[in-house]
């Protein structure tokens, strides 16, 4: 009996915060871009406490909060795409607690890969010409295949008779940018091969991301690679991360094709990504190696 009293109590009390929380939410919400929660308080009181902690999990980023005479405003930045629940927000206020209700707010994309590109049919353009170039992808990867297969047989043998192999001395920076270079420089565009080229665009941004900031990225789907990355470096960054990752997603699922110049484009997009990851990553280990030495002269 006593269990079921406690219940009856936790749900009233639920029901009276919802009833004396009223949020407003705007009529569009983009991927990215700056936006804002009204809460509004049945009977305002002078001094009220706002936590945030629940947002921490979620998927957005807290920028502010602003006061007004009948609650308060909060400014957020989304970092998914598509249905997301807005955690509920605890207000302390005359000594008690008040939960505001979690509401489900619709992300839409930032803006189309291309809003005067068209979207084409993927089956129009399998051309018997395209099937013979795909052939003949496989046939080159299959070579590939066994000069690797070959190589690391030689090198294992090298080993065994206690001779060093190849140690690739190069920074996850250095490695990502060669590759970069390499890409660029390929025939892929030229050929057709688009989703190969963004495929191997994007293997080399989630390559990057795992070396140098320690994520699963090569295995984390999207949304989960932007989830943690937002925890490791600045808003700019993870908008710009993520904003690449779709393009190439949606090319490598042949949702779209981009044009040449659009192409190519992207690739330069990518190598700016990597520029300010690498630099915000760099500072940080500074900071961190400054404070590390700031902490040992105060021991001796």
């Amino acid at each position: 009996m006593k269990k079921l009293i406690f219940l009856i109590l936790i749900f009233l009390n639920n029901l009276n915060s919802q009833d004396y929380v009223k949020i407003y939410k705007p009529k569009e919400i983009k991927f990215g871009r700056e936006f804002s929660l009204k809460f509004e308080l049945e009977n305002p009181p002078t001094n009220i406490r706002i936590s945030t902690s629940n947002l921490d999990n979620s998927d957005f980023g807290f920028l502010s909060i602003k006061k007004e005479q009948k609650g308060f405003e909060i400014f957020l930045i989304p970092f998914n795409i598509g249905i997301s629940t807005f955690p509920s927000i605890d207000m302390e206020t005359d000594g008690k607690i008040i939960k505001s209700y979690p509401i489900t707010l619709e992300i839409k994309p930032l803006n189309n890969p291309d809003e005067n590109a068209e979207i084409k049919d993927i089956a129009k353009i399998f051309s018997f010409l395209l099937w013979l170039k795909i052939l003949i992808a496989i046939l080159m990867l299959l070579i590939l295949f066994l000069i690797y297969r070959y190589i690391i047989k030689k090198r294992k043998n090298y080993q065994a008779k206690g001779t060093s192999g190849y140690v690739d001395t190069r920074t996850p920076y250095q490695r990502a940018i060669d590759s970069l270079n390499e890409v660029y420089s390929s025939n892929l565009i030229k050929d057709g091969l688009l989703k190969e080229y963004y495929s191997k665009l994007s293997d080399i941004l989630r390559q990057y991301l795992e070396e140098e900031y320690k994520i699963n990225a090569i295995k984390l789907v999207t949304p989960d690679i932007i989830k943690e990355l937002k925890s490791k470096t600045d808003i700019n960054s993870v908008i710009k991360t993520r904003e690449f990752l779709d393009i190439s997603d949606i090319v490598k699922f042949a949702k779209y094709i981009p044009e040449n110049e659009r192409a190519l484009k992207d690739a330069e997009f990518l190598k700016e990504i990597i520029d300010i990851l690498e630099k915000n990553s760099q500072d940080k280990k500074r900071k961190e190696q400054e404070a590390m030495l700031k902490k040992e002269e105060e021991n001796k």
